[in-house]
Formats: C-alpha cells, structure tokens, sequence
C-alpha cells in the first residue's frame, strides 16, 4: 500500500509506529496520556510534555470523530463484502450526510453522547510500522525521512512551547 499525502500534512500515530516522513509521533521520554495532565500541579513541564499533551488530545478529537461517524452509520463498521471502490464512495457519502446533519443541527446528540466518553489512547497492543530490508538505499531513505520528521516535531515542540510560555 502507498501512503500519498499532500505536503505538509502527516498522520498523528502513537508510539508503535516509526516516525518517519508521514507519521507524526510523540516523544518517547514523557508523559503522553491526556489524563496523566489532569488535577491539580499536574500541567506539562517540559516543552516534550506539552507538545505529547497536545498530540494525545488531539488523537482523542479525532477518536471521538470516528465513534461519532461509525455509531451514526453502522456500515462504516462491515464493509468487507464491497470492492475497495465502492467503500470509498460509501465513507465519503457517510461524511456528506454528517457534516450536512452538523451544518443544520448544532444541537446533535450524537456528540453530546460522545463528548462525555473518555478514549484512551493506548500504546500498548499495537503493531508499529517495522522497518524491513538490508541496509539498502530503502533503509538509508527511511532513516533520512526519520531524521527530517524528528526535526519538524522538534520544531512544532519549541514553537508550542515558546507560545505557551509566553501566555502563561
């Protein structure tokens, strides 16, 4: 399967993935969970902290997205019977119909449901995308690609923090 992004964007993924040129990951020495942030002198101290805190909440947005999408239209869920064609069309159609119910009615249950459930984003049990080859040319790409996305979170990390720093 070949992952086609448009530039500039990336996919938000936990830590059993790779980092690489379409995966954005959060750091690995702190604290990630939404919750570990919760109570009283528990804010991000690190610039890692925060740029994690941000990354896991914004996962959870997007979790409770996907609940909201897949309980609103169950055949998101068994797709396996149609061609991959058919899927897409099925899912951009499921998308048109929510964000059109999302246009008119502001008041939508479905989110008021969801908004109260917690996601937990869970590191644990989760295949990550290996790398796979013999020291090739593939191999020095995929670590070059590592090299760049490690430096543009570093650099989304500094910026996130010199803002927060300065309005707090």
């Amino acid at each position: 399967m070949v992952i086609t992004l448009i530039a500039g964007s990336y996919y938000l993924v936990d830590l059993g993935y790779t980092i690489g040129n379409a995966f954005l990951r959060p750091h690995k020495s702190a604290r990630y969970h939404a919750h570990e942030f919760w109570g009283a002198n528990q804010q991000p101290t690190t610039p890692q902290e925060f740029f994690n805190y941000r990354h896991s909440s914004l996962r959870m947005v997007i979790e409770r997205c996907f609940g909201v999408l897949k309980a609103r239209f169950p055949i998101l869920t068994a797709m396996h019977s149609f061609s991959i064609f058919r899927q897409r069309l099925i899912v951009i159609a499921c998308y048109a119909l929510h964000n059109f119910i999302r246009m008119y009615n502001r008041a939508d249950e479905m989110f008021h449901v969801w908004e109260g459930s917690f996601v937990r984003n869970s590191d644990a049990g989760i295949a990550g995308a290996a790398r796979v080859g013999s020291g090739g040319t593939e191999e020095a790409f995929n670590a070059q690609a590592q090299r760049a996305m490690s430096e543009y979170r570093d650099a989304i990390t500094a910026t996130m923090w010199a803002d927060y720093t300065a309005n707090t």
